[in-house]
């Protein structure tokens, strides 16, 4: 009878100890793909950053032309096709 029992309570053991390992194996591949994620972000975040950076200083440069200079825009009459690409 205490055999028996003690089989018992090791299967039990044996299932809960498997279950969590699958447990473990799933939360670890769940923080593998948040960690790719994540860096994926960061890449785009700098990107990003970057792209804002450049466009504040062409917003500066536009802004000093036309305020300081008294620069502006063509219309498209006044822009003239040359052919000439570049």
């Amino acid at each position: 009878m205490f055999r028996a029992v003690g089989l018992l309570f090791s299967a039990i053991l044996l299932v809960f100890s498997l279950l969590n390992s699958i447990s473990i194996a799933a939360a670890s591949e769940s923080l593998s793909e948040q960690e790719k994620e994540k860096n994926k972000l960061e890449i785009e975040n700098r990107c990003l950053t970057v792209e804002c950076e450049n466009r504040l200083s062409l917003e500066e440069i536009e802004s000093y032309a036309e305020e300081v200079l008294g620069m502006r825009r063509c219309s498209p009459e006044q822009i003239i096709d040359n052919g000439i690409s570049g």
